[in-house]
């Protein structure tokens, strides 16, 4: 299994924030998703690479939207970091 990406790392830490910032607990996403408890962590850790699947799973369970809320804002990190000449 390969190590999750710059992309991966951004949107777990979005997820980390905005999960925060409601009050909410993994474990409560964990539930509603159907993702167990522990990989859900490791993915909010940066440790494991979202699949698509659990990644729109989570949003949903989160009221996020996929690419308003995590892809654009990720990939506006990641274009930071690395412009484009």
């Amino acid at each position: 299994m390969r190590n999750p990406g710059f992309l991966s790392m951004e949107i777990a830490g979005i997820l980390r924030a905005e999960l925060a910032r409601r009050q909410g607990h993994q474990a409560e996403v964990a539930a509603a998703t159907g993702i167990s408890a522990g990989q859900l962590s490791k993915m909010f850790a940066g440790k494991k690479s979202f699949d698509l699947e659990d990644l729109d799973a989570v949003a949903t369970a989160m009221g996020l939207d996929l690419t308003r809320d995590l892809v654009d804002p990720a990939r506006a990190a990641r274009l930071q970091t690395r412009p484009i000449d």
